[in-house]
């Protein structure tokens, strides 16, 4: 994770990483089922160095946390409990009397909805000029301030700042 800007020593003109960590036991365990906390690590990629390395206050003990048998994600061949699950059936899916909404060009029509829909290569998808049944709803929606999960003040998390063409 790029740990962002926080005072001169953190100069745009370093390549700084924080990395996250995380215990593998065997190659076929989730690489991020078992999170390591309770350290903190700076690395510059251009000087090949540690800049910061210590615990943090609050946690008690770096535990490691427990082996969860159903984290791993396997092949349906080399897992017996797998292969006792009979594969899932066709699914169709159809509309016989046509869709219920239209696609014109960047325009999307549906149940009483109008809206706009474009691309930018900072935001992704955003949302223009939706209207219900007339009525004005929205003028422009995108995702470009969205907060997820992994964006909570406590440490890890605050650290971690995923804006893809915005971060640097």
């Amino acid at each position: 994770w790029c740990p962002g800007y926080f005072s001169p020593a953190d100069a745009p003109t370093r390549r700084l990483l924080w990395p996250a960590l995380y215990y593998q036991e065997s190659a076929d365990d989730n690489m991020y089922g078992r999170p390591l906390s309770g350290l903190k690590i700076m690395i510059d990629i251009q000087s090949e160095e540690i800049v910061q390395f210590e615990r943090i206050q609050g946690y008690k003990v770096l535990s490691l946390p427990p082996r969860d048998p159903l984290m791993n994600y396997y092949e349906r061949n080399s897992c017996p409990r797998l292969q006792a699950i009979p594969p899932l059936k066709r699914l169709d899916i159809v509309q016989p009397e046509g869709a219920s909404f239209s696609v014109s060009d960047q325009k999307v029509e549906w149940q009483g909805w109008k809206f706009y829909i474009g691309f930018t290569s900072r935001e992704g998808l955003v949302l223009h000029l939706a209207t219900f049944h007339g009525r004005p709803v929205m003028y422009r929606a995108s995702f470009a301030e969205m907060v997820v999960p992994y964006g909570d003040t406590d440490y890890p998390n605050y650290m971690k700042n995923a804006f893809d063409a915005g971060e640097d």
